[in-house]
């Protein structure tokens, strides 16, 4: 009897050893975006004191329940989250776009980009989208909780918010599961689907120093806004990075106050010959860059010696801007992300764990508007 009692409790004891190191294991998935390599079974059972065959059954316990894969000949590989099959099939989801891509016509480039990826996603899951429209000054918050609620949601996708638009999007995020797609947001129960902001600083510092352009300025709206604080955050730890500090009191060029027809004279004729060592700016937006284009002295500059680099987010394709010229610019796979958010949406919906940032990899497209310029 002693016997088969000592018998059952080794192997209760060496079911929670496997268990246990199961769950560890899986709970590492909750941040990836991207398979992760593991290391060998020999590796493992030293990490967690077990026993190789405890390893084994682990990752068989993994393997059942999709969170691991094996390929031969390179590894097992730790898979990020996924949502069921099933999950919101049926039902219908909320987009909030960007009012100032809607200003234009309801088929901008940039919706239409997310769309695509939303799309996509919603037709393999056999549910729906429902836009719903916000303008520049959002509605009484009662007049649209009413709305959402009434559209009988599962949950929301809102697309770049707007400073103005946050009370609504929090007390969103305490009736539905939402995500932020393309900026992050501080505050309860949001996820966030956003470009890698500091690999992007990182590609466009490296690429104008390259060019002999050290010192260069951030254009955007809006010093004060969350977005362009995560913008300099970015850009001051590329520049840390080569041992410089990144002064955006006079290196960001803050368009809020100005007219948009303004925006390529004010650069040219005050703020650079204020300026004197600027030799290139960066556009946080396709649009400030389109705005700065309308005036013809500043494009014929930007043939010269004025080097530009943007990011393919506004409400024209980049290659409307300029005919003939190729901008230099970070490309983001918007509509990879959209789809990846709609993904984040589904876990969020069944209440698997998702993390709170996923970053999205971009890379630098180098077109003919970076000059190398003479060293200082």
């Amino acid at each position: 009897m002693r016997i088969i009692v000592l018998y059952q409790l080794a192997k209760m004891t060496e079911r929670t050893a496997y268990m246990r190191v199961a769950r560890m294991l899986e709970s590492r998935r909750q941040n990836l975006t991207e398979p992760m390599a593991l290391p060998d079974e020999h590796t493992l059972a030293a990490e967690f004191s077990v026993a190789r065959g405890t390893i084994r059954q682990a990752l068989r316990v993994l393997d059942e329940r999709g969170a691991v894969t094996r390929r031969r000949r390179q590894g097992t590989f730790l898979q990020p989250p996924r949502a069921r099959p099933e999950s919101l099939q049926g039902k219908t989801v909320g987009v909030v776009p960007p009012w100032w891509a809607e200003k234009f016509d309801f088929g901008a480039w940039y919706n239409a980009v997310i769309y695509e990826g939303i799309t996509r996603w919603t037709s393999a899951r056999d549910c729906t989208f429902r836009v719903l429209h916000l303008d520049q000054h959002p509605p009484k918050e009662s007049e649209w909780l009413n709305l959402i609620r009434s559209q009988k949601l599962a949950g929301i996708v809102w697309v770049h918010p707007q400073e103005g638009q946050l009370d609504l999007l929090h007390r969103t995020a305490k009736l539905f599961p939402t995500v932020v797609l393309g900026r992050t947001v501080s505050g309860p129960n949001l996820h966030h689907v956003v470009p890698d902001y500091d690999q992007a600083a990182r590609l466009v510092d490296e690429h104008l120093v390259e060019h002999h352009c050290p010192m260069y300025s951030l254009v955007g709206k809006n010093i004060t806004d969350p977005f362009h604080q995560g913008w300099i955050s970015s850009f001051r730890r590329a520049q840390q990075r080569r041992g410089e500090e990144f002064n955006a009191i006079k290196l960001f060029f803050d368009t809020k106050c100005f007219r948009e027809s303004d925006h390529g004279e004010l650069l040219l004729n005050y703020y650079l010959p204020y300026l004197t060592q600027v030799r290139g700016l960066m556009f946080t937006s396709a649009g400030w860059l389109y705005s700065a284009l309308q005036h013809e002295p500043f494009r014929q500059r930007m043939m010269t010696d004025l080097s530009v680099v943007t990011i393919n987010f506004g409400s024209y394709p980049l290659e409307s801007f300029w005919p003939g010229r190729v901008i230099t610019h970070v490309h983001c796979d918007w509509a990879e992300m959209a789809f990846r958010a709609m993904e984040t949406l589904a876990l969020a919906a069944e209440g698997s764990p998702v993390p709170e940032v996923i970053r999205e990899k971009v890379e630098l497209v180098t077109g003919d508007t970076v000059h190398r310029h003479p060293p200082v």
